[in-house]
């Protein structure tokens, strides 16, 4: 029997109401708001508010919905994932089946001896430290995209109305974390009643930099500055930014990223560079990836250029995301030429040679990286990725394996 519960609020709770429910529920209350906040006001956010002015410093009604959707697609594969994996029993041979099956993740032409080490452990903790209350969204949004990248985020619960409540509960979290991520604005947040000169979020990252002090500390902490440059800046939040950013330890990165995406990719790979597995590639000239999306195409250009040059390939499959950038990073490095294919999977192909580049060392990679799509469809026309060591080229389908070979023949003579 599986049970699932996906609290939707319209206004604010009441501490009591909210210890109630969770000893109810047995466990944390994480609900999606439908709150309009503005001073004075607590009342259910409607569809006609995300047109007023000041709309994106607030919840957004269109963004609640989908946030509602998402959720309720993550329960249903939660309780499929969960159906498919009870223990099952071969009455014949009287043989328990614990768990199933591991689905495979990618397919390659690596010979399957190569593989040496996996690593398996549990989603990293992160901290993420609460804010501000013109930041309450965004840090809603940050939860959910550092969730789709593995982390297990924490605290799940609103802010604490009472100070001490709020000390305990960050204590208490930050021992089950091994990273923070604090969100920084133009409000200085909310202070204590007795030591009004110290704001939450202020108290928090103090109690993170304890942690790292400590000299076997592996703690890492991510401060990220998203205050907006046409509102004015609370002083006391600009002093407090300015001596962040002038008593950066080890262990702490600022970053003024512009999208929560890149940020969490950033610090996925910080945090989870050891969570890859381990692979022994072999030396080859061109490594050509694909997406299963495009694989019949690509067996065909594989073929042309296998005529030519030694090629290993790897088809990406839909469900290999946590392995195939590491396999994809190791086997580059012992190939003169990194080709990256697609045909529909554009939305696939640029995020990947993004972070495949980023992982094996950027400009100073000794490996050259080629982005190669077809002009059908049309809209492939724009999806280029401009960096050094990268080459981007569109050109008909028969086109590409000559396209290939010639940008082959200007690494090998470099």
């Amino acid at each position: 029997m599986i049970s699932r519960v996906l609290p939707i609020r319209i206004h604010e709770v009441e501490p009591d109401d909210v210890r109630l429910l969770e000893r109810e529920l047995g466990g944390i209350l994480r609900s999606i708001d439908f709150i309009y906040h503005d001073a004075g006001v607590n009342r259910p956010l409607r569809s006609k508010d995300d047109d007023l002015s000041g709309a994106q410093t607030r919840l957004l009604f269109r963004n609640q919905i989908n946030k509602v959707a998402n959720s309720v697609k993550e329960v249903i594969s939660g309780i499929k994932i969960a159906h498919k994996s009870e223990p099952k029993t071969i009455a014949s041979h009287s043989l328990t089946v614990d768990k199933p099956l591991p689905a495979a993740s990618f397919t390659t032409s690596l010979p399957p001896g190569i593989k040496v080490h996996v690593i398996d452990r549990a989603k990293p903790s992160i901290f993420l430290a609460w804010t501000s209350s013109e930041l309450k969204a965004k840090r809603e949004e940050l939860a959910l995209v550092l969730q789709k990248a593995g982390f297990n985020v924490l605290p799940s619960i609103d802010c604490p109305a009472d100070d001490e409540e709020f000390k305990t509960r960050v204590a208490e979290d930050l021992k089950k974390c091994s990273c923070s991520l604090h969100i920084l604005g133009n409000e200085f947040g909310r202070r204590f009643e007795i030591q009004s000169d110290i704001s939450f979020p202020q108290h928090q990252l103090n109690e993170v930099k304890k942690i790292i002090e400590h000299a076997s500390s592996e703690f890492q902490c991510f401060i990220w500055n998203v205050n907006n440059p046409a509102k004015v800046v609370n002083p006391d939040q600009q002093e407090f930014v300015r001596s962040i950013r002038n008593h950066i330890t080890r262990n702490m990165m600022f970053s003024n990223s512009s999208g929560a995406m890149q940020l969490v990719d950033d610090i996925r790979v910080v945090m989870m560079k050891e969570e890859a597995a381990l692979f022994e590639s072999k030396d080859t000239d061109i490594f050509f990836i694909f997406n299963q999306q495009d694989e019949s195409d690509a067996g065909h250009i594989t073929d042309l250029i296998s005529e030519y040059y030694p090629i290993e390939t790897l088809n990406i499959m839909p469900d290999g995301e946590e392995s195939y950038r590491e396999r994809s990073s190791q086997q580059i490095s012992k190939s003169k030429l990194a080709v990256v294919y697609f045909k529909y999977a554009a939305d696939w192909a640029i995020p990947f040679v993004k972070q495949i580049w980023k992982e094996i060392g950027g400009a100073s990679s000794p490996t050259q990286i080629m982005l190669v799509g077809e002009n059908d469809p049309a809209s492939n026309a724009s999806r280029v990725f401009k960096a050094p060591k990268v080459v981007s080229s569109i050109v008909p389908k028969e086109e590409v394996p000559e396209e290939v070979k010639k940008v082959y023949v200007k690494v090998v003579h470099l």
